[in-house]
């Protein structure tokens, strides 16, 4: 998805909940000349912005990569899913299994590659998480607590809790997560 459809859906979704450019800038923290720039496809927002405007949008950040609204598509080809990767953390790719982007579950694919991380800090959510290792071995932080999972080990993540993934081997990490309500 380029940054025009990623603008165009954020502009159609705070129109659908009748925000002024100025009342979701000023709700997601940014400016009002990012988030125009945001909308016009002429900026690569963050992580951390996409996340913002999906909470004041009340839609899953899922939703603001949606190329269609169609609710009748109930499948998701291996070679049509969204992936999603942001510059800010590299070796990280999340690819989208859930078709429906207004379901309450979401089911995502993370893909870390070697010495990759989810991220420089800690995150967490208001959501529920189950992620399941596929393929390779991961380092957890879950809270202040580190756990290593290896391929077919599974761990609940409940809301509220920091965690964090690093890959901290020389090969891929693959990791099956379904999130509840959905975050992406």
């Amino acid at each position: 998805m380029n940054n025009y459809c990623l603008g165009k859906n954020i502009s159609q979704l705070r129109l659908l909940e009748g925000y002024s450019l100025k009342e979701l800038a000023s709700k997601v923290e940014i400016s009002l000349s990012m988030l125009s720039q945001i909308e016009h496809g002429n900026a690569n927002p963050s992580l951390k912005t996409l996340e913002a405007i999906s909470c004041a949008l009340k839609v899953p950040i899922v939703r603001l990569f949606s190329e269609t609204q169609t609710v009748n598509d109930l499948i998701v080809r291996s070679n049509k899913r969204t992936s999603i990767i942001f510059p800010e953390s590299p070796g990280l790719e999340y690819e989208v299994l859930t078709p429906n982007r207004s379901s309450s579950l979401a089911m995502l694919i993370l893909t870390l590659k070697a010495h990759g991380s989810s991220g420089i800090q800690k995150t967490k959510h208001t959501g529920e998480e189950i992620a399941y290792i596929l393929e390779g071995n991961v380092h957890l932080v879950l809270d202040n607590e580190e756990v290593n999972l290896n391929t077919h080990d599974s761990v609940r993540i409940p809301p509220g809790i920091t965690h964090q993934w690093v890959n901290v081997g020389d090969d891929v990490v693959r990791i099956l997560f379904a999130a509840s309500p959905p975050r992406i």
